[in-house]
């Protein structure tokens, strides 16, 4: 647009009007926008740090279970299963 020498010229630039409404709606879009992009950004590592701490919970909790049934299928057979000697046996 150019310099601006007519009274006309000033007129229309003032009489124009954006809707107040669209450029509301358009600044929340935005702002929802990024607030998605940043949660994602965040929750992705935490995610996978989730993940792994889970499956080496699981995999200790496993590994213990475990051998506490080799423990109790080799220590079985020699006191049937009575392990403090009061006549009853009890189960794990």
């Amino acid at each position: 647009m150019g310099k601006i020498t007519h009274k006309k010229d000033i007129q229309s630039i003032s009489s124009q009007s954006g809707n107040v409404f669209a450029v509301l709606f358009g600044a929340v879009a935005m702002v929802g926008v990024l607030g998605y992009a940043t949660f994602n950004m965040i929750s992705g590592p935490i995610t996978t740090m989730t993940r792994v701490n889970q499956k080496a919970m699981i995999d200790t909790q496993l590994m213990a279970a475990s051998k506490i049934g080799v423990l109790d299928a080799t220590n079985s057979f020699a006191d049937y299963g009575d392990c403090d000697d009061d006549g009853w046996v009890e189960p794990r």
